[in-house]
């Protein structure tokens, strides 16, 4: 009993290991976290990316790019006279004291010309390029349309 009880929690935490490992990356001085795209439809050319990023001294999240797009902007949302725009911008601070939040109805990434659909389970490199940190190398977990949300 108690064997089997050790092997299934040792099963639980090489799991639970891998998907965390999936969602987060690190860098010298800065983490990604939560980072996540929902699933788009058929014949669709963008996606969104959210993430979380915090880091140990400011910096700057300057761009980003994927074998599944063919270029990524840093795009930031605001309401105008009640109609919601986006619009890229060229880069994001980055503070200690506050992480930076990619989120749905906010700052986001947005990947454009797609290479195919983004399937749901399915997940996929993007590199994030930083102005002091360099590249940072996260897996992107496709999930559920409208599941921008960061689980936790």
């Amino acid at each position: 009993m108690l064997r089997r009880i050790l092997v299934s929690l040792s099963s639980w935490l090489v799991l639970s290991s891998a998907l965390c490992g999936a969602a987060f990356a690190a860098a010298p001085g800065v983490e990604i976290h939560h980072a996540r795209s929902p699933a788009t439809p058929p014949g669709s050319k963008v996606a969104a990316v959210y993430l979380e990023v915090t880091a140990v001294q400011p910096d700057r999240l300057l761009g980003a790019s994927t074998p599944v797009a063919a270029r990524v902007e840093i795009h930031t949302t605001s309401e105008v006279d009640g109609v919601m725009r986006m619009r890229p911008i060229e880069s994001a601070q980055v503070t200690p004291d506050e992480p930076l939040k990619l989120e749905p109805g906010g700052m986001h990434l947005m990947l454009m010309e797609l290479e195919e659909p983004l399937r749901m389970h399915a997940q996929f490199p993007l590199t994030l390029h930083f102005q002091h940190a360099g590249e940072v190398r996260v897996e992107v977990q496709v999930v559920a349309p409208g599941g921008g949300h960061a689980h936790h």
